[in-house]
């Protein structure tokens, strides 16, 4: 029985569906064609991303994700881009490429986004959702998906997966909603997690169609087990070889710093815009409840969407490492405001999402390390950044050493791939001031007194005080350092730079 068919026109007012009849399934193919209309522009849109970002892309784990690619191809030896791996990103990215090159390897991801946002689409108008053609703008323009659909890392395909699987959950598919989970934890492991808010909308939607109860459970646990069992498979070889050590990470700092760390994360990756939103969402959905106005227009999604959002804050709290992990957390909103509130604010949130890639507002300067409210560039320019450096720093490098005075030390991120040394007059550099190095080169063509350490080798520390206080004045080199180094030594290895040497900008 439909409830109501009046609208509310207050900040939040929507139509009132009735539970089972919003979650009837419309075939794309027999009634509309713009699922298909929306995947053809996607993929159109994406590869002019992807041809912009390149290879290996936008993330500064990218080096190391094209890095083990190149190793399967020339020794079969399989490598860790990161702990604990993503075996399935690893091997997509190594059969596509093997087949097709670099063009091949993007194809791959700009195909599962362009998928992602179409299944995003059709699972909020399946649901009946009121605007879902703002929830797919909303997640396709965000600058950590949109700048993500042509490189290397999994942010964007792994979340376009876990859709796809919120997708076939919402139809009652559990072997494929199983199965095409099992892919996205393949790609990032923390991804199983997401086996709740999957499981849970699997159930609840057979049972509003009226299964019985019994075969609503047995159909989620049968996707749990689906995807259980598949992500064993996948993660098998590599536990088995390295074992649990494979989970040691990032070690756990204490609450302080956890929570510190997890809420700037989520200020500098939602953006403020979007968690105003959220506030004022919030606020009139109180206000609403004190009216006795209707919340929502659909219970499940929005239980659902709560899920997302939980699961992926669990998991950033714990390793809370890079803003882009707030892709899932963006989507568990999308849903939300899809349900709970009036197109205003599904429009609001997109232009949120869009903000935070033009504009920053953020409490943490990270290139001066210096606490305080200021505005940054936004992350379609950052990410751009970092996807250039990855493709160009070894040329940026090689001209900025070619400028500074002999015997100089440039404390850089090495971002250049097996593939761009090969091409380089690239040597090691082991020993320095009687210092024993791991990551540490020079340029033949420049001489070996103009050396590049990355800061993540484990005697810097060491390296610092022998080169420049401790050295006889004709042996002391002058210190150069890139600024996103600055603040992680600080905090992590109380080493401050700016003693030793001064900012150099690699542009």
């Amino acid at each position: 029985m439909i409830l109501s068919s009046e609208r509310n026109n207050g900040p939040g007012g929507s139509l009132i569906y009735n539970l089972k009849d919003s979650l009837l399934f419309i075939r794309p193919g027999q009634r509309e064609y713009a699922p298909i209309v929306l995947f053809c522009a996607a993929v159109i849109v994406f590869a002019g991303v992807a041809f912009v970002i390149g290879v290996p892309g936008s993330d500064f784990n990218d080096r190391d994700i094209y890095n083990v690619i190149t190793r399967l191809a020339r020794t079969l030896t399989y490598t860790l881009s990161r702990t604990p791996g993503q075996p399935v990103l690893d091997y997509c990215n190594f059969v596509f490429r093997s087949f097709g090159g670099n063009l091949a390897l993007q194809a791959w991801f700009v195909v599962v986004s362009a998928a992602g946002v179409t299944a995003l689409y059709c699972l909020v108008r399946e649901l009946g959702g009121a605007h879902p053609f703002l929830a797919v703008l909303t997640l396709a323009l965000n600058p950590f998906f949109l700048t993500h659909v042509g490189g290397v890392g999994d942010f964007a395909v792994s979340s376009s997966l876990l859709i796809i699987s919120l997708l076939l959950a919402s139809r009652g598919k559990a072997l494929a909603s199983g199965a095409t989970l099992a892919l996205a934890v393949g790609c990032r492991l923390v991804f199983c997690l997401y086996l709740i808010p999957v499981s849970v909308l699997l159930v609840l939607t057979m049972n509003a169609r009226g299964a019985p109860f019994r075969q609503c459970l047995r159909a989620g646990a049968t996707a749990v087990g689906v995807a259980t069992l598949l992500s064993c498979v996948e993660y098998g070889p590599s536990f088995s070889f390295w074992g649990w050590n494979l989970l040691h990470n990032l070690p756990f700092q204490g609450m302080k710093y956890h929570t510190s760390v997890f809420l700037f994360r989520l200020i500098i990756g939602l953006g403020v815009p979007v968690v105003l939103i959220v506030g004022g969402v919030g606020i009139s959905l109180i206000r609403r409840a004190r009216k006795g106005c209707v919340l929502w227009t659909n219970p499940v999604a929005v239980v659902v969407a709560v899920l997302m959002i939980l699961c992926c804050m669990l998991y950033l709290f714990r390793v809370p490492t890079k803003p882009d992990l707030t892709v899932p957390i963006l989507i568990g909103i999308i849903l939300a405001v899809q349900f709970c509130a009036s197109r205003r604010w599904a429009a609001a949130l997109l232009l949120g999402s869009v903000s935070v890639g033009l504009v920053v507002f953020s409490p943490y300067d990270r290139q001066r390390d210096r606490y305080g409210w200021h505005f940054e560039e936004g992350w379609y320019s950052q990410n751009y950044q970092e996807a250039y450096q990855n493709r160009f720093q070894l040329d940026t490098v090689r001209s900025l050493l070619a400028t500074l005075p002999p015997k100089s030390l440039l404390i850089a991120r090495q971002r250049w791939t097996i593939e761009q040394s090969d091409h380089a007059d690239l040597e090691s550099v082991p020993r320095l001031a009687g210092v024993d190095l791991g990551l540490a080169v020079a340029f033949r063509g420049l001489g070996t007194d103009r050396v590049i350490i990355d800061p993540a080798d484990g005697n810097l520390r060491e390296l610092l005080p022998r080169v420049t206080a401790e050295a006889a004045p004709g042996d002391r080199m002058t210190v150069f350092y890139e600024g996103s180094s600055l603040g992680v030594l600080r905090r992590w290895d109380h080493l401050d730079l700016a003693q030793y040497g001064r900012l150099a900008a690699l542009r």
